[in-house]
């Protein structure tokens, strides 16, 4: 996983990229979507709504889960064309939007 996006509005999502079609190797290709489905899994269960403790204080937050994004490039540079999110084609602004929440 190269990515965990969260903002201040607690939506959260998970980003692998590949630069250049790489292909994903595979204990990435099958710890990613068992992590996704657990977060997933947890989400449901909890509504989104956890504890966590950080430096002795409690915060409570309320998860709005994005999922697992698969990001592809054809390409070094997010800039060219041959863009795919999770083996869809899309454009930059679409990529941008995406990832705007």
């Amino acid at each position: 996983m190269d990515s965990v996006i969260r903002e201040r509005d607690e939506n959260l999502m998970l980003i692998e990229q590949n630069m250049k079609n790489k292909a994903v190797p595979i204990c990435q290709a099958v710890t990613l979507p068992a992590l996704n489905e657990l977060i997933m899994k947890g989400v449901e269960v909890t509504g989104g709504k956890i504890e966590v403790e950080v430096y002795s204080k409690k915060y409570h937050i309320e998860i709005k889960y994005h999922g697992l994004k698969g990001i592809q490039c054809a390409s070094s540079s997010y800039a060219s064309r041959g863009l795919y999110v999770n083996g869809k084609q899309v454009s930059k602004y679409k990529l941008i939007n995406l990832l705007s929440f």
